[in-house]
């Protein structure tokens, strides 16, 4: 009668299959999250990026003369453009200007990655 009860006392194999069966779907859902939050996370990096590159040729814009030649109307790329800053190479960054009401100039900055892009436009007068 002792034998039977120390036998029983232990983990059946099926039990253990059990555990590590739960232990693994456990552990494969924190992978999974992980690889999303990772994705995630790259996404908002180019985003942020796309986004302070937008920033910065649009306070570079602002700053030049209203009459200066890189303020002429129409879209300009910045493949090969002097006016884009520390952009100059970049084919993901363009701008393009346009002559408003009462003399003003619209200025929108456009930084495109992956499929989306981010824009910004000012209103730039003569000062």
């Amino acid at each position: 009668m002792e034998k039977r009860e120390s036998l029983r006392s232990g983990a059946t194999l099926v039990e253990t299959l059990v555990s590590l069966v739960i232990v693994l779907l456990v552990l494969i859902s924190f992978y999974t999250f992980s690889i999303f939050i990772l994705k995630s996370k790259r996404k908002s990096l180019e985003r942020e990026d796309a986004f302070l590159k937008a920033q910065i040729l649009i306070n570079y814009l602002q700053a030049l003369d209203y009459d200066d030649s890189c303020l002429n109307v129409g879209t300009h790329s910045c493949k090969n453009n002097d006016c884009c800053f520390s952009f100059k190479n970049d084919t993901a960054v363009s701008y393009k200007v346009q002559t408003k009401s009462s003399g003003l100039k619209e200025i929108c900055v456009e930084s495109r990655y992956n499929s989306n892009k981010v824009k910004l436009c000012i209103l730039k007068g003569k000062e």
